[in-house]
């Protein structure tokens, strides 16, 4: 299954749960402690984050936010419980981030290019990776600056067999020359297995025939 199961960043590794055998992460853990933990609606949809506050000095704090997409599916909006904004987000067409767009707790700070995102989850609701300016889409990772995947796609088989070397016309149809050749080599062994019927039943019918005039 095309699902991270680990990501190592800045020399500490976060470990994914997943529900069930889908690609929605509901927990992500540092050293066997819950970080953040997700709720999904029905049909998919990423609804809320809680932040888990589990540096082992006091009681566990949680923070609860709720995300709000734009029909692309992109991460638009992140709100409190209480309904303020913690954050806006914006992007250009290929994913990349529109900085103008993007106000509150994940505003890039030029002072400190490298803190720790507050929500990860952004263009396409995909997981951005501050480390790398990549976005997780699974099988691949995505980078917007680039407008490109950084592997190529493993899988060749997409378009492997389409069937189309299946016959589209009837059983009897002489052979078009926009045919794949085992169509038309299918289609005129059909058309000649008819032809040598069709021959062999006229000779048939010419034999009855003299045949009832000698009588």
């Amino acid at each position: 299954m095309d699902r991270t199961t680990t990501k190592t960043a800045d020399g500490e590794t976060t470990e994914f749960a997943y529900l069930g055998l889908t690609d929605k992460v509901i927990t992500e853990e540092i050293g066997g402690q819950i970080q953040r933990s997700y709720a999904y609606s029905a049909w998919g949809a990423r609804l809320s984050q809680v932040k888990h506050d589990t540096d082992g000095t006091g009681p566990e704090v949680t923070e609860d936010s709720f995300y709000g997409y734009n029909p692309h599916t992109d991460v638009e909006t992140l709100t409190s419980e209480t309904g303020d904004t913690r954050a806006t987000y914006g992007y250009t067409a290929y994913g990349k981030d529109d900085e103008e767009a993007f106000t509150g707790i994940d505003k890039p700070d030029a002072q400190n290019p490298g803190e720790e995102p507050y929500n990860f989850y952004r263009f396409n609701g995909k997981r951005w990776d501050p480390s790398s300016g990549s976005y997780d889409m699974g099988f691949r990772d995505y980078n917007p600056g680039l407008n490109r995947f950084l592997t190529r796609d493993s899988y060749n088989g997409a378009l492997a067999d389409l069937n189309l070397g299946a016959d589209p016309g009837p059983a009897t149809a002489t052979p078009s020359p926009t045919e794949t050749p085992s169509a038309a080599s299918k289609s005129t062994d059909i058309y000649n297995a008819h032809r040598q019927s069709e021959t062999r039943h006229r000779g048939n019918e010419t034999t009855s025939c003299s045949g009832a005039g000698r009588r």
